[in-house]
C-alpha cells in the first residue's frame, strides 16, 4: 500500500549551480525570455522585501514557469543561470514522484515538499511536469473533472509559494491547455540553429587556436 508520508524520492534536492548567462548556448528568443523571467523574478523578491509571507490566500506571489525542449540538460542549465543570476538556491524535485492515485495525496505531497523549503530565495526545479499536468483527452469525465481540479489546486499551491517554480517536461503537446493558459512564462528550447551552432563551435576551441581550416559539424 502507498505510504501516506510524502516519499523521500520526491523531496527537494540542492543542484550545484554551475551554469552562467556566459556559458549557455541558447537560441535568441529563449534568452531573451529567461532575461525577462530573470528581471520579473527579481522585481517579485523586492516586493516581498525578503520575506517568504504566508502560504494561505493573502500571499499569492509565486512565480510558476513551464520550460519544454528535448534536451534535459538545457532546462537544467537554464535554472543554474536563473539561480545564479537572482542569487538563490536551486533543488530539483521529481515531480512524477510526488503524484499519488490516492484522491488528495498529491496535493498533500507538494504542500509538505513546499513547507519543507525554508530559505527565502529558492528555485524549485520540477521535472516529468507531464505526470501530473497531462492532457485530460483520453481520461473519462469523472476522472478529467479530478485531474482538472487537482491541477488546479497545485497551481494554487505554487503560486502561493514563496519562490520561483519551473516545470519542465519534453513533452509540451501533452500539457493540458486549461493548466498552461495559467502560466506566463513558457520557455521552449529547440534544437540549435546555425547561429546557435556557429557560437557552440567558436567557443569550443581556446582563445588563439586557428580554426579557418576547420569544417562546421552539420546540425543533426
Amino acid at each position: 500500500m502507498e505510504s501516506r508520508h510524502i516519499p523521500q524520492e520526491s523531496m527537494p534536492k540542492r543542484v550545484n549551480t554551475v551554469a552562467t548567462w556566459d556559458n549557455v548556448m541558447l537560441a535568441d528568443e529563449t534568452l531573451r525570455l529567461l532575461r525577462t523571467l530573470a528581471s520579473q523574478a527579481r522585481e517579485n523578491q523586492s516586493e516581498r522585501g525578503g520575506s517568504a509571507g504566508a502560504q494561505g490566500s493573502e500571499a499569492r506571489h509565486g512565480m510558476v514557469a513551464i520550460f519544454t525542449g528535448e534536451s534535459d540538460a538545457d532546462k537544467k542549465a537554464a535554472a543554474e543561470v536563473l539561480a545564479n543570476d537572482l542569487d538563490a538556491k536551486l533543488y530539483r524535485v521529481d515531480l512524477s514522484s510526488v503524484v499519488s492515485k490516492w484522491i488528495g495525496e498529491t496535493e498533500k505531497n507538494l504542500s509538505r515538499l513546499l513547507s519543507s523549503v525554508k530559505e527565502v530565495d529558492t528555485i524549485l526545479f520540477f521535472d516529468e511536469a507531464d505526470a501530473l499536468l497531462g492532457s485530460r483527452t483520453s481520461l473519462g469525465d469523472d476522472r478529467n473533472r479530478y485531474k482538472s481540479g487537482e491541477a488546479g489546486r497545485v497551481m494554487q499551491l505554487l503560486e502561493a509559494y514563496h519562490g520561483l517554480s519551473i516545470l519542465a517536461t519534453s513533452k509540451p503537446s501533452n500539457l493540458d491547455p486549461a493548466f498552461t493558459r495559467r502560466i506566463r512564462f513558457i520557455v521552449a528550447f529547440e534544437r540549435p540553429g546555425p547561429a546557435e551552432r556557429e557560437r557552440i563551435w567558436a567557443s569550443a576551441f581556446p582563445a588563439g587556436v586557428p580554426t579557418g581550416d576547420l569544417d562546421q559539424p552539420e546540425s543533426p
